[in-house]
């Protein structure tokens, strides 16, 4: 079962992966929503992706001779303070989706009661995200410090991103026992996640950044109380289908690996038994927790899984979030009413589609979620809504780089073009066979399978790829472990 399970993943893995890479490669002209304009380049931009790689690797091996204990730590703390001091310099109120959890966060905190209740039962994704924040609020204000509240919401992303980048290291510490490989993934993080002003925005995609590395690390390392260890998973996975569920794609599988290197049938139960408990008791202790603020709502008006299915259809807007199909939704009050006229939507949209229309259609799509190293920056509706007045050197340096309309943006987006070009073509060098005794490599490839498959049949977005970057990173250093490997056996050869 294992070996089956294992060769049908690398398969459809190898599939995938080619394919997005022969998208972004050939047919990166396409044009489709939301395009970002330095990838019609991708050829020339992916030149600058190895020459960093190269740059990332000699450094590694200088990194790898210093000798100081906590080194990850201590260095962890100063790029944290930085990250503060720089995100400072440049950060902004934002407005869409991220703006409305914000500002009904604040009302929550300070009047008992939410601002926008229809958003929130149309929407009800982002309830315990808003309950979160007003709690932060809430003792924010209580300790006088109410005019930072925003900018605390801002240091508590700066945490969640940089005890990610500890969890990531531990992980691949673990995975490859190999400190060069270590060094070259956390590099990559910080090319990637460190450096992006998405962690400015205090939203879900920033918040639930934590989640799938941290599960997987929870599998990998605690393994002295397996009671303990899945009812943690659990939670986390319940937590993160509340906040943002393509972040719990890796606990479905994680549970898929588990249960076939699984031998003895007891333990095959006594988990299920576990997971289902949690999961059920999870689940009561968040309807409670958010009790306040779902009294307000209208649980007829709650958007279901269908009208992102239908979303993902539209040819139109390349299966993103299109505001015709948002209105046609909200114009039908009944849920059940809602969700057959989407259906026909969907049954009309799909017999609409020729064969290359459909191939066409979803080649956009993948190109819209998948070829965008900035993930989709500066895309939103009403994106830099409050701009804060700041008139110094530092401020007017951060704002030329993350600004659409500043001096170096173009620079920028140009390198985490080709860094996250470098990723993906790395991705595809894991293909071949690792040294991992534990076989990892296929919670990996389940996890991003999984992912693909979402954002495929559903809306798609290019920044509901950020919270997995850490994921997509650890797939990555399994092709730089196979390119360290053909380069000793040529080496070895030679000698």
């Amino acid at each position: 079962m294992y070996k089956f399970l294992n060769k049908l993943t690398t398969i459809i893995f190898s599939v995938i992966s080619i394919v997005i890479l022969f998208l972004i490669f050939v047919f990166n002209y396409l044009e489709y929503n939301k395009k970002l304009s330095v990838s019609n380049y991708n050829n020339y931009v992916v030149i600058l992706g190895i020459v960093v790689f190269i740059i990332i690797l000699m450094i590694s091996f200088i990194f790898i001779k210093i000798k100081i204990k906590n080194i990850l730590y201590i260095i962890t703390f100063l790029l944290s303070v930085i990250q503060i001091l720089v995100i400072y310099t440049y950060y902004f109120v934002t407005g869409w989706d991220a703006g409305t959890v914000i500002d009904n966060s604040f009302n929550l905190a300070n009047q008992g009661k939410l601002d926008y209740p229809y958003y929130f039962s149309v929407f009800p994704n982002n309830v315990l995200i808003v309950k979160f924040y007003s709690e932060i609020i809430s003792i924010v204000n209580l300790v006088g410090l109410d005019k930072y509240a925003y900018f605390i919401l801002l240091i508590l992303m700066v945490i969640i991103c940089n005890s990610t980048s500890i969890l990531l290291y531990k992980v691949l510490e673990k995975i490859f026992n190999n400190k060069i490989i270590s060094i070259i993934g956390y590099f990559y993080y910080l090319l990637l996640i460190y450096i992006s002003p998405w962690i400015s925005i205090p939203y879900s995609d920033s918040l639930s950044l934590i989640i799938p590395i941290l599960l997987l690390y929870i599998y990998i390392f605690f393994n002295k109380n397996i009671c303990l260890k899945f009812i943690l998973l659990t939670f986390i996975f319940v937590l993160a289908i509340n906040i943002k569920p393509q972040t719990a794609i890796i606990y479905i599988a994680i549970l898929i690996f588990d249960l076939i290197i699984s031998f003895k049938l007891k333990y095959i139960i006594k988990k299920i038994l576990i997971i289902i408990l949690t999961f059920l008791v999870t689940t009561q202790c968040f309807e409670l927790y958010t009790k306040d603020i779902t009294n307000q709502l209208n649980k007829e008006l709650a958007t279901t899984y269908i009208h992102y299915i239908k979303m993902g259809l539209n040819e139109n807007s390349s299966g993103e979030w299109n505001s015709e199909d948002v209105i046609f939704s909200q114009s039908i009050i009944s849920k059940k009413d809602r969700d057959e006229a989407n259906k026909q939507v969907i049954i009309e949209r799909l017999s609409n589609f020729t064969t290359q229309g459909f191939i066409k259609h979803f080649a956009k799509k993948t190109l819209l979620t998948y070829n965008d190293g900035t993930f989709a920056w500066g895309k939103e509706g009403n994106f830099y809504n409050i701009i804060l007045e700041k008139d110094n050197f530092s401020s007017d340096f951060t704002r030329n780089i993350y600004y659409e309309d500043g001096k170096y943006n173009k620079v920028f987006n140009v390198f985490q073009q080709a860094n996250w070009l470098m990723l993906l073509v790395l991705t595809v060098f894991s293909l071949f066979i690792n040294k991992d005794e534990k076989n990892y490599k296929l919670i990996i490839y389940l996890t991003l399978i999984g992912l693909f498959i979402f954002e495929t049949i559903f809306e798609a977005r290019a920044r509901y790829l950020f919270s997995n970057v850490p994921i997509f990173i650890i797939c990555a250093m399994y092709g730089v472990q196979n390119l360290i490997e053909l380069k000793n056996r040529i080496f070895n050869k030679k000698n």
